[in-house]
């Protein structure tokens, strides 16, 4: 018995239908997988030195950055969270890596021991600064080969085909302040010719802002008093939170948000160190990546390397106590910088104790 025509054409029709349906699901399978596979082998999960592949633990950030009470520390290094090792991605020829440098953390030693590196790997350095990143977004991102960033700047948010290697050291909020403090109108031992014009400019406008008094006021005047340039200046109050944050608006408010934000880039970096314990930051990035740090902290302890001259070059030239009235207040005011501080000194501790390295309370 035959099918009417059109009968016919309606069951032709609805049988297209299907196997078209079919093969749309098939494909959008094998793309979802081989996807996958694809973001999961760009990082390394290491756990004990065994290889796992496994993504980054961001959950985690956002619950510990939820459990912050009154300055205690946000990560505890027994509660049997996932390891924060990371093991990076460091074979491309156009490998980007990012060293974010918090000024008075010691970043002029470190950027000159991680270019040095570096350039023997096939590196280039190309330097950003704090107030040009956004307006030249496009020239940077557009770099060919292996490049290293480094400079005052906040987080850069770039997206390249291999994942950029992040990499930052910090300080204890109020020591860092007190340093930076020294340096704008004091400079170092040894003044270059670009901190000599800062300590001019900085010193005229601190003269105009009293009314043609030439006389540097001391640190614990200018914050008890409320001087525009302790209170205003991006690289005095909250630095480190406002530069691994981004470039977001909402990171110039230290609010939640920019804490959030801050904590998942710590956590998506190689490694955030601080200044307190640098030997062993260098050994961490060292061990972390040892394509391309194989080398950095046997460089840094020779006795007449360039990095030894740079650090006791760098010294303050000028030092000052604060009285405790202005101490109180400042810390009130990088509560904070305090928080996003001790969330990083916390987390590098558990790095170092899964890499087998002695925790420093």
């Amino acid at each position: 018995m035959k099918m009417p025509l059109k009968k016919s054409l309606l069951v032709c029709c609805l049988v297209a239908l299907f196997l078209t349906s079919a093969y749309r699901l098939i494909i959008y399978q094998s793309y979802s997988s081989s996807s996958t596979k694809l973001n999961l082998s760009r990082l390394t999960h290491r756990k004990g030195g065994a290889g796992v592949t496994n993504p980054p633990n961001e959950s985690f950030a956002t619950s510990q950055a939820k459990d912050w009470v009154n300055g205690n520390t946000t990560i505890k290094p027994d509660a049997g969270m996932e390891s924060l090792l990371w093991k990076p991605q460091t074979d491309d020829v156009n490998l980007k890596v990012i060293f974010i440098c918090i000024p008075k953390t010691g970043s002029r030693t470190m950027a000159g021991l991680v270019k040095q590196q570096l350039g023997e790997k096939g590196f280039r350095h190309v330097g950003v600064r704090f107030t040009k990143v956004e307006g030249d977004r496009r020239k940077l991102f557009n770099q060919k080969g292996k490049i290293l960033f480094a400079g005052h700047t906040r987080h850069m948010e770039f997206q390249w085909r291999t994942p950029p290697i992040y990499i930052s050291v910090t300080r204890d909020p109020v020591e860092r302040y007190k340093s930076f403090f020294s340096y704008s109108f004091y400079g170092d031992r040894v003044n270059p010719d670009y901190a000599v014009t800062n300590m001019k400019e900085n010193r005229a406008k601190m003269a105009k802002s009293r009314g043609g008094n030439t006389t540097i006021p001391t640190l614990s005047e200018c914050i008890l008093q409320e001087m525009p340039f302790c209170m205003k200046h991006d690289f005095l109050l909250n630095t480190t939170l406002k530069l691994l944050c981004g470039w977001d608006p909402r990171c110039s408010d230290v609010g939640e948000w920019a804490y959030n934000q801050a904590v998942k880039h710590v956590n998506g970096a190689l490694a955030v160190g601080v200044s307190e314990e640098v030997d062993d930051f260098l050994r961490v990035i060292e061990r972390l990546a040892p394509d391309l740090f194989s080398n950095i902290y046997s460089s840094y302890k020779q006795p007449k390397s360039d990095a030894v001259k740079q650090t006791t070059a760098t010294k303050s030239a000028h030092k000052e106590q604060l009285t405790s009235e202005a101490e109180e207040k400042l810390r009130g005011l990088m509560k904070m910088e305090y928080r996003i501080y001790n969330y990083i000194k916390d987390r590098f501790h558990q790095i170092k104790k899964e890499l087998f390295f002695s925790v420093h309370s």
